[in-house]
């Protein structure tokens, strides 16, 4: 009966763990940034430091890296670099995101999400464009979710009501009570986001 309750603190230490904050404010640096380095994240370590390891990338063919293209490319296997001794090498590391140095990309759910707000709570746009043929031309639609990274967690969660409430505004009863007399919901969640992010000192 020991063990038993033994593993189960174990377990539930473990989960409260994962909520804890990580990162302080004043450490994360991409939030100051001025100007975002060009590259790819390789840990959201890097993403954090606004210090991407990898940022000579090129396509298999030796041309220069889009960044266009790569949002929409599922040829990732096809990426090289070259190190510091200019020896060209095949990245096989797994990518957290890139930059290119006017906006930042998450890689989620098998896709490059622009950010939108940059903060504590930082929102990005995860995006599946999909094209369908209706009797007479191709006709394309787009499939488009929020989420909101806790960037001193590292935590990520779709951006509901819900967790708006529950993860956003737990901490600030007052604002919670405004929102929670909002009509239309969905379109304030970024005039609340920006009100809680100014909160946050660094």
């Amino acid at each position: 009966m020991k063990k038993l309750i033994f593993v189960l603190f174990l377990l539930q230490a473990g989960n409260s763990f994962s909520q804890e904050l990580i990162y302080k404010y004043s450490d994360i640096q991409i939030i100051k940034a001025d100007t975002f380095y060009p590259g790819l994240y390789l840990t959201y370590e890097e993403f954090i430091k606004n210090s991407p390891s990898k940022t000579d990338i090129y396509f298999k063919n030796n041309t220069d890296f889009d960044w266009g293209a790569a949002l929409f490319s599922k040829h990732w296997e096809d990426l090289y670099y070259y190190d510091s001794t200019d020896t060209k090498i095949k990245l096989k590391d797994k990518i957290w995101g890139y930059s290119n140095d006017q906006k930042v990309f998450v890689y989620h759910k098998k896709r490059y999400c622009p950010i939108k707000i940059l903060g504590r709570y930082t929102v990005f746009i995860w995006r599946v464009d999909q094209s369908y043929w209706n009797n007479q031309s191709v006709s394309f639609s787009s499939n488009e979710k929020e989420f909101v990274l806790d960037i001193l967690t590292g935590e990520i969660y779709p951006l509901t009501k819900k967790t708006f409430k529950k993860h956003l505004l737990k901490n600030y009863p007052e604002i919670l009570e405004r929102f929670k007399n909002e009509s239309m919901v969905h379109t304030m969640f970024y005039m609340y986001i920006k009100e809680v992010n100014s909160k946050f000192e660094y």
